[in-house]
């Protein structure tokens, strides 16, 4: 994320939900841009430019949790909170036999 995004989370913790779920959350997320978007009363171009950059990460995001833990990653879900900052992504994995 700081590498495309232009800016990271200042904090992230994974937690496993079960055998084939994995849920990280990121704190401190929204770029000075999108702040500035909420800050103008125009939360929903915030919204939009968030998801948009979530798609294009989509790929690398999938790409390092296999990377770390060794399994496909078959589905992505995110959504993001802006007060508190925080943004939740759901890695659903292939059911290991």
């Amino acid at each position: 994320m700081r590498e495309r995004g232009g800016r990271g989370p200042t904090r992230a913790k994974a937690y496993w939900t079960g055998d084939d779920t994995l849920i990280v959350l990121f704190r401190d997320c929204f770029t000075q841009a999108e702040k500035t978007l909420w800050a103008a009363g125009r939360e929903h171009a915030a919204d939009r430019y968030r998801h948009a950059v979530q798609g294009v990460l989509d790929t690398a995001m999938r790409q390092a949790v296999e990377h770390a833990i060794a399994r496909p990653v078959i589905a992505t879900m995110s959504c993001a909170h802006h007060e508190p900052d925080m943004m939740a992504v759901v890695f659903i994995l292939e059911s290991v036999p």
